[in-house]
């Protein structure tokens, strides 16, 4: 996440001499919650798999 917030801040950072700060801004905004979300849906993975190996270590 850390990677795909930095291209993030580098392309608007690229592009914001040909865009308005409310364009930049906006663009921001719908990019970061696009992380947000792909972040959200990949994080159900990692807690069913965190749960999995919980329950393995008190079922010993």
């Amino acid at each position: 996440m850390r990677s795909e917030h930095a291209a993030i801040i580098a392309l608007s950072k690229s592009h914001s001499q040909f865009l308005d700060a409310h364009a930049v801004i906006n663009r921001m905004r719908s990019e970061h919650a696009a992380i947000i979300a792909l972040s959200k849906s990949h994080s159900q993975f990692l807690d069913a798999d965190a749960v999995i190996v919980y329950d393995q270590r008190t079922a010993l």
